[in-house]
C-alpha cells in the first residue's frame, strides 16, 4: 500500500511539472517558471515603462517574456525582464470600453492570460490565441445567462483584400475583440513570443 501511494505521488509529480495551468487572476504557472503579478501592477507602469523604454533591434534568441496591452493607448508592449524592448500601435474590438462579458458583445478582454496557440493558417496574416475566456469569465458569464465567446488573438490585417478596403487601421476599432497590428508587426511579434508567454491586457 505504502509502495502504491509512493509511486501515485511521484506520477502526480511529473504530470504538474509538465503541465501549464492558471491560478487565479494573479498567479500564472507555466513550465518551470512562476509568474507572481500585482494584478495592477503591469497596468500601472506600462506608461512609466515606455518612457524608458530601449527599442533596439534585438538578435539571436531574444524572446519576450510578458506583454501588456494598454487599451486606453492603444498600444501593445513585448517586455522581457520587466522592461519594453518592441511598442505597436493596435486597433481592439469595435467597443473598446470596457472588459468582455459575453459573445457578440465586440469588447476585447481585460484581465491575465497567456499565449495558449499560434496559428500561421488563420484568416488574418498570422495569429496568436488568448487563452480567454478563464474560469472566472465563463462563470460570470454563466450566472448572467450568457456565452463568454471565445477566439481572441493577437493578429495582423485580414488576408482578404476586400476585408481590408473597410478598416482603417489602425486609427480605427475594427476586430470583434481581438487586438490587430499591420502584417509586418504581427510577423515580428510571431517570431518574438513563444506559446505560454503571459499577456495582460489593461483597461
Amino acid at each position: 500500500m505504502l509502495r502504491f501511494l509512493i509511486i501515485s505521488a511521484i506520477s502526480l509529480c511529473g504530470l504538474y511539472a509538465k503541465a501549464d495551468v492558471f491560478l487565479g487572476e494573479d498567479v500564472l504557472v507555466h513550465s518551470s517558471k512562476v509568474y507572481n503579478y500585482d494584478f495592477e501592477s503591469v497596468c500601472s507602469q506600462t506608461a512609466d515603462l515606455a518612457k524608458n523604454a530601449k527599442y533596439k533591434t534585438p538578435t539571436g534568441q531574444f524572446q519576450a517574456d510578458f506583454i501588456a496591452v494598454d487599451k486606453s493607448r492603444r498600444i501593445i508592449h513585448l517586455m522581457q525582464d520587466g522592461k519594453i524592448f518592441r511598442s505597436y500601435n493596435v486597433a481592439l474590438g469595435k467597443s473598446p470600453t470596457g472588459k468582455k462579458t459575453q459573445e457578440g458583445d465586440n469588447k476585447t478582454p481585460e484581465g491575465l492570460y497567456f499565449i495558449d496557440y499560434k496559428n500561421s493558417a488563420s484568416d488574418f496574416h498570422l495569429s496568436l490565441h488568448i487563452s480567454y475566456p478563464n474560469q472566472d469569465d465563463i462563470n460570470r458569464a454563466r450566472k448572467n445567462g450568457v456565452s463568454p465567446g471565445g477566439d481572441i488573438f493577437i493578429h495582423g490585417l485580414p488576408n482578404s483584400k476586400f476585408k481590408r478596403m473597410f478598416i482603417n487601421h489602425p486609427k480605427s476599432n475594427w476586430t470583434r475583440g481581438c487586438v490587430a497590428v499591420n502584417d509586418n508587426e504581427i510577423e515580428e511579434i510571431w517570431n518574438f513570443v513563444k506559446k505560454n508567454t503571459p499577456v495582460e491586457l489593461c483597461k
